[in-house]
């Protein structure tokens, strides 16, 4: 009976993109505009701090955060495209 030989690099390549779209998910959650920033310090003793960030600078972090987004993306579709992966239309709606 003929068989469909899997791939090690495929199946792994299928996890990395599954992570990713997940952290791509979530950032587009960050980058709405119905969002407040905030920062979490986590010193290595003692109490966490948190720090509400203003507007002006969490424009800013969102700039990188958009910049780290479209990066990741790109990975994603040249990942999908080099190890013959497809992406449904709900994984490219959150490219998009």
């Amino acid at each position: 009976m003929p068989a469909i030989i899997q791939d090690d690099k495929q199946q792994a390549a299928l996890k990395e993109i599954e992570e990713a779209l997940a952290i791509v998910e979530t950032l587009n959650v960050v980058l709405s505009d119905k969002v407040v920033i905030s920062v979490n310090a986590v010193p290595e003793t003692g109490k966490s701090v948190k720090v509400d960030i203003e507007e002006k600078d969490a424009e800013k972090i969102k700039s990188v955060l958009e910049g780290y987004k479209k990066r990741l993306a790109k990975e994603i579709q040249t990942k999908a495209k080099s190890y013959r992966i497809a992406l449904s239309e709900k994984d490219l709606g959150v490219l998009a």
